[in-house]
């Protein structure tokens, strides 16, 4: 399921998960790897400096990714409105940063 389906409840689902990253290894855009290259290397990024892809390889899937919440929401249909139309809702509920929405 992704964000983007709705459940029997017409609600969407996002699963929020603790990442431990661990020692990274760059890994080149359209590589066929599906593990890491040595035992030195815990997790793959799309570039060392500034990674904006992380690539969490399987075997250590179930040692580095901890589910910790499950954020269940009902959104408005964007569909048959026009696009700009659509970027123009704006939210009736007050303003909370993540860790404050987390915290409650």
């Amino acid at each position: 399921m992704t964000v983007g389906d709705i459940d029997n409840n017409r609600l969407r689902h996002i699963l929020l998960c603790r990442v431990i990253l661990g020692k990274t290894e760059q890994i080149c855009a359209g590589s066929e790897q599906f593990q890491p290259s040595s035992e030195e290397f815990d997790i793959g990024v799309d570039n060392l400096e500034e990674p904006k892809k992380y690539i969490v390889w399987s075997c250590y899937m179930n040692f580095h990714i901890l589910p910790l919440f499950v954020v269940s929401f009902k959104a408005p249909s964007m569909t048959g409105l026009p696009r700009s139309q659509g970027l123009a809702l704006i939210p009736k509920s007050p303003y909370l940063s993540f860790p404050k929405l987390m915290s409650s």
